[in-house]
């Protein structure tokens, strides 16, 4: 038989292996995102791009009056949605499973993905 202190040690083991397991799994969850998100990123980018030169901050491509800038935008930013929220989802699940709160897991991994794709745009548009 156990005594009580040797069960609260077995059960603070299990809750700690039950976070740490938690946290990969949402780590791999958003760097799958932040994956998926290159190809949005592409778009959004292009899209800038198109209203940038519009609005004459760079000059113009001849033929940048083809809808990029509503199209590229609209659909980067419409799929960079998509995919934040199904991470986030995904995130919430796996937290269910693991009796954790899945709020700050999912606040960390969409600001981090969230500021690589904007430093993704930035550095597409710049160059």
């Amino acid at each position: 038989m156990t005594s009580a202190p040797d069960r609260q040690a077995r059960a603070s083991r299990r809750r700690a292996r039950a976070t740490r397991e938690f946290a990969a799994i949402a780590v791999v969850v958003y760097v799958v995102a932040a994956l998926v998100l290159l190809v949005p990123a592409f778009f959004l980018a292009t899209g800038v791009q198109a209203i940038g030169a519009d609005v004459g901050w760079w000059p113009a491509d001849p033929d940048a009056k083809g809808g990029e800038e509503l199209v590229g935008t609209a659909v980067g930013l419409l799929s960079s949605l998509v995919v934040l929220a199904v991470a986030a989802l995904v995130v919430v699940r796996v937290g269910r499973r693991y009796l954790k709160r899945p709020g700050p897991p999912i606040a960390i991994g969409t600001a981090a993905v969230v500021v690589g794709l904007v430093a993704v745009c930035v550095s597409a548009v710049a160059a």
